[in-house]
């Protein structure tokens, strides 16, 4: 195993190349949470899981008093955030291992335009060694939500739109009673505690009701209105956002860089009068967004249709 030694006076850093497998938990944890702004952790002892939470970032990750040490046995600490401005500072860490007694942290690396994009802080703790591990690049959607406040000032905003070949609305029931569609569909909502729904859209709503009993819901009517929702959850350190619109909004959207990712549902099968959308219109064809900086990242099939997966390339705006 390729081991670099960084050697302070009494503090320990070093870089591993294997990660361990408590420290890829943390990171599944995670991801399983939310897979823009999940943050998790692990506190083992001898072989033993005594503690772990996971929560969005922003808010309070690690409670100094919460798990503090009533024996002398040292702790191992797992997790899956480097020490940045929306997760734990290196001050907070250093708190939590003396209380805890935690003779070993590990945590991964991410890339260095992703750290820039973070602020990410050097942690050195006199008496306990530092692990650092290379994080699989995949895995670094984890950050793009701090990363997009720390950047754009706003949080990370997935689209979600429903239509048909014409761009036309199409009821989300048409996708939802297919295979998967539904999990995919529920799954992106209740990792985000924000739900913004476009007041021509409020119809699609009852649609997903039972998906959006976790959410705040906001009605927004313009770009401009969503923009002042993003400034405004971000002051609050919300670093991820989800808004159900039709594709000519989508449009709006994308040409003014207000969203980050788009999950469109086309509807390739025939549609029966109850599953066309009010917002349908067959004499307006919105104009395509230009999306040159945008990459395709899954697409999935149902029986009623596919669904296209669509996020800007990671160094377009974030990473710039």
């Amino acid at each position: 195993m390729e081991t670099q030694h960084v050697c302070g006076t009494s503090a320990r850093v070093r870089t591993e190349v294997t990660m361990p497998d408590e420290l890829a938990l943390a990171i599944d944890r995670a991801l399983a949470l939310s897979n823009r702004a999940g943050i998790a952790w692990i506190l083992v002892e001898g072989n033993r899981i005594v503690a772990s939470h996971r929560c969005f970032a922003g808010e309070t990750v690690l409670s100094p008093r919460q798990f503090c040490a009533d024996n002398d046995n040292e702790r191992r600490l797992y997790l899956s955030s480097p020490p940045h401005r929306f997760s734990y500072t290196a001050g907070q860490l250093q708190e939590i291992a003396y209380c805890w007694n935690i003779s070993q942290i590990c945590y991964p690396n991410v890339s260095s335009k992703l750290g820039d994009a973070l602020g990410l802080e050097a942690l050195e703790i006199p008496g306990v060694l530092i692990e650092t591990y290379p994080m699989a690049r995949a895995n670094e959607s984890l950050f793009f939500g701090p990363a997009a406040i720390q950047r754009l000032k706003r949080p990370w905003t997935t689209c979600f739109i429903s239509m048909n070949s014409k761009g036309q609305g199409v009821a989300y029931r048409h996708f939802l009673s297919g295979f998967g569609a539904e999990s995919t569909l529920r799954h992106s909502v209740i990792r985000n505690a924000v739900l913004a729904i476009q007041e021509e859209d409020e119809s699609q709503k009852a649609e997903i009701q039972q998906h959006l009993k976790e959410c705040c819901t906001i009605t927004v009517r313009s770009d401009k209105e969503l923009s002042a929702l993003q400034s405004k959850l971000a002051l609050g350190k919300q670093s991820t956002l989800v808004t159900l619109c039709d594709y000519t909004f989508f449009c709006q959207l994308a040409e003014s860089n207000l969203i980050d990712e788009c999950a469109v549902y086309v509807a390739l099968t025939k549609l029966s009068p109850s599953q066309q959308s009010s917002a349908a219109n067959d004499d307006i064809m919105p104009s395509a967004p230009t999306l040159e900086h945008w990459k395709v990242t899954a697409t999935q099939a149902f029986e009623a249709g596919v669904l296209i997966q669509m996020r800007r390339k990671s160094d377009s705006l974030i990473l710039s």
